[in-house]
Formats: structure tokens, sequence, C-alpha cells
């Protein structure tokens, strides 16, 4: 289960590799996408600035189905950056 203090480190999936690794700095719950898209703002789940929050949640059921969320919830994962 993750929690706030762990660490996570993201492979670039090309030919390059690399990493990036993060730390967990806030996990917060949500019953919907719908109440984490008002609760955190567009721009802070990776949407773009022009999009809506319809369109927001559209990419993000991509990711996430409609029965993921339902079963889990959403969770929104702050993180900091570990130089």
């Amino acid at each position: 289960k993750l929690r706030v203090g762990d660490t996570i480190t993201f492979e670039k999936q090309t030919n390059e590799g690399g990493t990036l690794t993060v730390r967990v700095t806030s996990l917060d719950t949500y019953p919907t996408f719908e109440e984490l898209i008002e609760a955190k703002g567009l721009t802070v789940l990776g949407c773009e600035p022009e999009d809506t929050p319809e369109s927001c949640l559209k990419k993000l059921l991509r990711i996430y189905g409609k029965r993921q969320v339902q079963t889990y919830g959403a969770v929104a994962i702050g993180i900091e950056l570990i130089p």
C-alpha cells in the first residue's frame, strides 16, 4: 500500500532509458473523479489549460475505468522530485 513518504521510481519507456524518482507528499482519496477535479483543479491533474472538467474527466476515465473508480475511488498522489 502506498504511503506518504514512500518513493516511486519511474523508468523511461524508450531506448534512451533513464529514471525519475519522487517522494509521495500526500494521498487524497475521493469517491469520484468529479469530486477530485472539483477539489484539486484541472492543471494539478495533468489536464491542459483549455480542458473543461468534462474533457478532463474523459481523459482520466481512459486510464481508469468507471468500474475501477467505483471500486477503489479516485486518488490524488502528491509528489516531489528527488534530485
